[in-house]
């Protein structure tokens, strides 16, 4: 999967995500299949923003791998309410009809990699 992240003002950063292709930092005009704004909360927490296109789970751990590799610790999601995010996302609220959901990047990452091997 491809992602290449873009910084935009005020500390945030947009990715572009190719998920068929293989990992790059090289956008060769290929149609992105997702794009998402990773807005920066606090030293350790960002939330996606502005998310456009397929977000699967397997695209959601890419974009949380992507924050804990640009070291957050702790990601967000607000997604329309009963859409699922990921395994490792823990349910926070609902308001107006959308989800508040939040990831520990840290214990998500220790599973996953616990899975895999």
């Amino acid at each position: 999967m491809r992602i290449i992240e873009y910084p935009i003002p005020v500390g945030s950063h947009e990715l572009a995500i190719w998920p068929d292709l293989p990992d790059s930092d090289t956008d060769n005009g290929e149609p992105i299949v997702t794009v998402c704004n990773l807005h920066h909360l606090s030293q350790d927490e960002c939330v996606v923003t502005k998310a456009h296109g397929v977000l699967s789970d397997e695209i959601n751990i890419a974009i949380g791998l992507k924050a804990h590799a640009m070291g957050y610790k702790v990601i967000h999601f607000k997604v329309p309410k009963g859409k699922h995010v990921s395994r490792w996302a823990t349910f926070e609220k609902t308001i107006n009809g959308m989800d508040f959901h939040r990831v520990d990047l840290e214990l998500a990452i220790s599973a996953l990699e616990a899975q895999e091997k």
